[in-house]
């Protein structure tokens, strides 16, 4: 009886933590699309004038990933700033996808 009643508090505080973990976003951390917009305007909106410019875009770490490529930074601003006005503001970054996990991330042995 006691371990029929033991095994069964076990399964209902098992029960409970895997429900608690099913409220938690997916990924390491991976914030929300509002959170990761302000924190994005935070940081590339260098004259806090409320909108990203290219020029701003271009010196942040989504371009710099392009080597210098402008035509793939034009491309990259150019799927976010979807009313083409030439500025991205904080309600087209929400709408812009999540990262991929990995995203960004050298493979293994490039150097």
């Amino acid at each position: 009886m006691k371990s029929t009643i033991l095994t069964l508090s076990l399964v209902l505080v098992a029960g409970l933590a895997m429900a608690a973990e099913g409220d938690k976003p997916k990924g390491k951390g991976a914030p929300d699309p509002a959170k990761r917009a302000e924190m994005m305007m935070k940081n590339l909106d260098k004259d806090k004038n409320g909108s990203i410019s290219k020029e701003e875009f271009a010196a942040g770490p989504m371009a710099k990933r392009a080597n210098g490529d402008q035509e793939k930074i034009d491309k990259a601003f150019g799927r976010i700033d979807k009313d083409g006005d030439g500025s991205i503001t904080k309600a087209e970054l929400e709408k812009m996808p999540a990262p991929k996990p990995g995203a960004g991330k050298k493979p293994k042995g490039d150097n």
